[in-house]
């Protein structure tokens, strides 16, 4: 049995669909979570079957509200619930409940913010989790620095240099990586800077050639 460390700031026990969508807003906020889960999909017959318009409100705040609908009921299919003894007898109660269409139209029309934002949706455990899992979305960027060079008759260049091995290289929320800026750092032991200053401890390198356009008038 293997072991290894990991440093987070939250660890989720549960990646079911709350456990998911936690894990998905606090990196949308910044914050490193852990996600543990023993199961590698849904439990048979799982409990949840729809989401409702609070739940529906904060997929819209984290751009998932359109996939989520997109993958559910369609839009047009009343939400009526039937409470039955037998499916060939008539039904003991028929609550009529509007389809998802008809809610965004009520929502609309109504300006005493007596309503939800979104409107619920049904989509089943077997459906949802897959959808969030794929998400795989985080805020964060690779270890860089950024680079403004600037001299006579050329024009100005403003990139920066990525370090190699960094866990984020291949998820760069703003997709800015390019492997020409990617460079290893080179670890050094005192002696002497590349500008003459004497090092004392560890301190690091970085070497890059970069070539800048001439200015065209």
């Amino acid at each position: 049995m293997s072991s290894r460390t990991v440093d987070t700031q939250v660890i989720i026990v549960g990646a079911g669909p709350v456990g998911l969508t936690l894990a998905l807003d606090l990196g949308n906020r910044g914050i490193h979570c852990a996600l543990i889960e023993q199961k590698q999909e849904p439990q048979f017959l799982p409990k949840m079957e729809r989401c409702n318009a609070r739940t529906m409100e904060m997929y819209r705040r984290i751009g998932l509200a359109d996939a989520i609908r997109a993958a559910g009921l369609p839009t047009d299919s009343p939400m009526d619930v039937y409470v039955v003894l037998s499916l060939t007898r008539p039904p003991l109660l028929h609550l009529k409940y509007p389809s998802v269409g008809q809610a965004r139209h009520e929502i609309e029309a109504s300006r005493d913010g007596t309503r939800p934002l979104e409107p619920y949706q049904l989509i089943s455990q077997y459906t949802l989790e897959p959808l969030l899992k794929a998400q795989g979305r985080h805020p964060f960027r690779p270890e860089h620095i950024h680079f403004l060079i600037e001299a006579p008759g050329y024009r100005r260049l403003v990139t920066h240099l990525f370090a190699a091995g960094d866990e984020y290289l291949d998820s760069d929320v703003v997709f800015g990586v390019k492997n020409s800026l990617v460079r290893e750092y080179v670890r050094h032991s005192g002696g002497t800077a590349p500008d003459g200053q004497a090092m004392q401890g560890e301190w690091y390198s970085l070497h890059h050639d970069f070539s800048i356009a001439a200015d065209r008038l």
